[in-house]
């Protein structure tokens, strides 16, 4: 299965999600499940997306355990274009960073 973008909306959509596991017998995932499951895909594909070009690089950073205010996720691009410079991108989630990462690279 190709993941799109458009399968990853489809699926937010939809939710709760049908799964078959070898290992279970099927199930309906619950709400959290079904929504850990999509932004983990969603995730993946954006990160895909972001080092496509060749040369470019996506560094995902540990996440911030200080409570001190600070965002608790952060990744840094680099681009073949950049060379020696890095953009950092900062958000309460992993998924937040690499949505603004992506949002920045569109024209």
């Amino acid at each position: 299965m190709i993941i799109s973008k458009e399968l990853i909306d489809h699926w937010r959509r939809n939710l709760p999600i049908d799964v078959h596991s070898g290992l279970h017998h099927n199930r309906t995932l619950t709400q959290t499940e079904a929504r850990d499951l999509v932004d983990a895909l969603e995730s993946w594909w954006l990160v895909e997306q972001l080092r496509a070009n060749e040369g470019d690089e996506v560094h995902i950073l540990c996440d911030n355990p200080d409570f001190n205010g600070q965002p608790n996720c952060a990744i840094e691009v680099m681009t073949l274009e950049s060379l020696d410079n890095s953009f950092r991108f900062v958000g309460d989630t992993l998924l937040e960073c690499l949505r603004k990462a992506l949002a920045a690279r569109k024209p």
